[in-house]
């Protein structure tokens, strides 16, 4: 099982290596694939340029030790247009064979927001998707076209049987953080900003003066 996390990682922080750490161990995943992105297709632009964002998430991956074997892929950094994530999950199961197992992990916002995205019935075509819960955000009333996807529920440890078509609920810890309060704090020169992410990605922002 290769398990992917897609996000502008501006910057990473505790909350995405927490929900890596607990996604890794629930589905089993053997491999976890920190991708990204170019620019999102709801955004209009990111605060740090892409290699400064490779090099947190680097330096973030060299301390923390819950996930395993990670890596970042910056395959979605190569192209000059809008990322979206059913044409880089169509790349890697070409790369990857029919045959992998691969889970996309998303927030339970991202994972309402679903029917918004490009092309988003083709996503359980390519990989099954772990959904991860939010602080603060309420579980229920779901858009009609995801209430529909609740036959392809199954427990987290179960994804690893099937390439793609399923999805899973995380339990994760709350970790109630986000890469916009990070800049928010860094910008007023905050210290409590750096409780909230791995010391050496701090230092990396305080070196290079970002987000101020």
């Amino acid at each position: 099982m290769i398990a992917i996390l897609g996000g502008s990682f501006d910057p990473v922080h505790n909350g995405h290596l927490s929900l890596a750490a607990d996604a890794v161990q629930q589905v089993d995943a053997q491999q976890l694939r920190f991708v990204p992105c170019h620019v999102p297709p709801h955004k209009e632009s990111l605060w740090a340029t892409n290699e400064q964002r490779v090099a947190m998430l680097h330096l973030a991956l060299g301390e923390y030790n819950g996930i395993g074997h990670a890596e970042v892929d910056t395959r979605e950094l190569e192209k000059t247009d809008v990322s979206y994530t059913v044409e880089t999950l169509e790349q890697l199961r070409h790369e990857l064979g029919q045959g992998q197992p691969l889970v996309f992990i998303l927030g339970w916002d991202s994972f309402r927001a679903l029917p918004n995205w490009y092309r988003w019935q083709e996503l359980l075509s390519l990989t099954n998707i772990a959904v991860a819960g939010r602080p603060g955000i309420k579980q229920d009333q779901l858009p009609a076209e995801i209430e529909r996807l609740q036959e392809k529920m199954v427990k987290p440890d179960q994804l690893h049987y099937s390439p793609c078509g399923y999805i899973a609920a995380l339990e994760t810890r709350p970790v109630d953080v986000s890469s916009t309060t990070i800049r928010t704090l860094l910008k007023k020169r905050d210290s409590r900003a750096r409780d909230l992410m791995p010391k050496s990605v701090y230092g990396y922002i305080q070196e290079h003066q970002l987000y101020l």
